[in-house]
């Protein structure tokens, strides 16, 4: 059962269409915060704070790899994933506050 604070973080974390934008690209494949950047057409602040609102929601994981590309060979970034599980459940909750009773 989710306490009331996690259910309006996990509400508030989808209910962006940068974030939901995020979450589909990293659906696709896991990735950097330049890649996704590119991938949805948004600064990296933009990118890194979207990306810090779904991790408070426990929406993403990530981890850190080691570059191979020239330019950045040996330097490490966080490559970020959707946490599958934790998105089914934040998305089984939205649909049962949808299918609650309309109130007048």
């Amino acid at each position: 059962m989710y306490k009331t604070e996690d259910k309006w973080r996990l509400i508030r974390a989808l209910a962006d269409k940068h974030r939901k934008q995020l979450v589909d690209a990293l659906l696709k494949k896991p990735q950097y915060i330049s890649q996704l950047a590119d991938t949805v057409k948004l600064d990296r602040s933009t990118v890194s704070y979207n990306l810090a609102v779904l991790e408070s929601a426990k929406l993403l994981e990530s981890h850190y790899e080691i570059l191979q590309t020239a330019r950045s060979k040996g330097k490490a970034a966080r490559v970020y994933s959707v946490n599958r599980a934790k998105l089914k459940e934040a998305l089984d909750l939205i649909k049962s506050l949808q299918d609650l009773p309309k109130t007048a």
